[in-house]
């Protein structure tokens, strides 16, 4: 009987390229890079965060069910109540009494927008700061961190995508630059060991083989697109006989460990990023999709937010106990909101542009507060409007990287990693160092 591909399930091929594209710079960033982060460029500081972990709600999470709820207005709120927290005039949604036990390490933004409904659009911005466009692919910005600040460890990648997600990439920078896609976290890296029956020496031969047929046409054709390709399976071969590739192993953790963070994948992929940043990994994004809740929300919503609730409470706690959460800036956020008001016939909340929360926690952030202010019916934003630019320029600042420093694109234009978005200073609890 003939395989079946399926279209969500990469071949062979893809792994390996996906695996040689994420390692790549590691063992060759001195040579790939051509620059390192200038630290006195203006719109620079002190780093107070050495790494990030960017939680992705992939596909709309409703603000007046998690961060943002309004108890007086019983219609907008659906089936979901407000409990207390302990910053002073914040509310979260039942559903997350986790996540509100330990609000004095969260800093909820509650005044986020974007100018589109769109996921494709949405989500396109939120990773890239950059407007969707036919002629140009943009870096994403785990993609900017590692060009801006290199690679921490030798082997390991620098940026890392858990569970699918966007579909952004390294853009215009370097191969070295691709998020590594670890699609279950559960299995770590897939294609990453020898075939069965392959011996140490067998595999050695064909490597070398491999390199004396490749030598004359590198040389021959010494474009750009083929060292990438020569320096990607290099760089990968150097992970596989590497011991850094059991971080990916969530399996070696303690089995309380794993039941603390959850029986599913999102759980699992928060355990797996605390595990890489613990190993310096400088980015590592983790999706929950399943937030399009257009029709009959609420029979699905609950275990979503319990999913949320156990698995980010888990990893704040567990990264304070290590000591990592003052260097690991977490980050939660969605492309966009739900409306305030549950359609009566398909008792769901649509696509919302208009008003949406983020919230991050650790990584010089200031716990116990809330920033920014919606209407009574969380319709518009009144105080402190914030932007996804402006959330992935605070992400930056944290990182210390030079919000102003210029890089070309291929055909000769000009890009920055936020896109002249402003850091929210207020957060850090500090005055403004620039």
């Amino acid at each position: 009987m003939k395989k079946i591909h399926r279209f969500d399930e990469p071949t062979r091929r893809e792994a390996i390229k996906q695996l040689a594209y994420g390692s790549l710079g590691v063992s060759m960033a001195s040579d790939f890079l051509g620059f390192k982060a200038e630290a006195a460029l203006p719109g620079t500081r002190v780093a107070t965060a050495k790494q990030v972990i960017y939680l992705y709600m992939n596909g709309g999470m409703s603000q007046l069910d998690t961060f943002d709820p309004k108890p007086k207005q019983t219609e907008l709120m659906g089936e979901s109540k407000a409990i207390a927290t302990k910053i002073d005039g914040a509310q979260l949604g039942h559903n997350l009494p986790l996540l509100a036990n330990i609000s004095d390490r969260l800093a909820i933004i509650r005044s986020m927008s974007v100018d589109t409904g769109s996921h494709e659009h949405a989500n396109y911005q939120a990773h890239t700061n950059y407007d969707l466009r036919p002629d140009i692919a943009h870096p994403c910005f785990g993609s900017w961190v590692t060009k801006l600040s290199g690679f921490n460890n030798k082997t390991l990648p620098g940026n890392v995508r858990i569970n699918g997600g966007s579909r952004t990439g390294n853009g215009f920078f370097e191969s070295a630059h691709t998020p590594l896609i670890v699609r279950r976290p559960d299995q770590g890296i897939q294609y990453s060991s020898k075939s069965k029956g392959v011996s140490d020496k067998n595999f050695d031969n064909r490597i070398d083989l491999l390199n004396a047929l490749n030598s004359d046409y590198i040389q021959q054709h010494s474009s750009k697109r083929v060292k990438d390709y020569d320096y990607a399976y290099k760089a990968a071969l150097n992970l596989m006989h590497s011991e850094d590739l059991k971080t990916f192993d969530i399996t070696l953790e303690p089995k309380e460990l794993l039941a603390a963070y959850g029986d599913h994948s999102f759980g699992q992929g928060c355990l797996l990023a605390r595990r890489l940043v613990e190993q310096g990994m400088r980015f590592v994004e983790v999706d929950l999709s399943g937030w399009d809740h257009h029709f009959n929300m609420y029979e699905d919503f609950p275990d979503k937010a319990k999913i949320l609730d156990q698995a980010m409470t888990t990893l704040i706690l567990d990264l304070e106990q290590r000591g990592l959460l003052e260097e690991t800036l977490v980050v939660l956020t969605t492309e966009f909101g739900r409306t305030p008001e549950v359609t009566a016939s398909r008792k769901g909340r649509d696509h919302y542009p208009k008003a949406f929360s983020t919230v991050l926690a650790g990584g010089g952030i200031k716990g116990g507060q809330a920033y920014g202010h919606t209407d009574e019916t969380c319709s518009r934003i009144l105080e402190n409007p914030v932007r996804h630019k402006d959330i992935n320029a605070t992400l930056a600042y944290a990182l210390g990287l030079p919000l102003t420093k210029i890089l070309m694109s291929g055909s000769g234009r000009p890009f920055t990693i936020a896109n002249k978005g402003t850091p929210l200073f207020e957060l850090f609890g500090r005055t403004k160092n620039v």
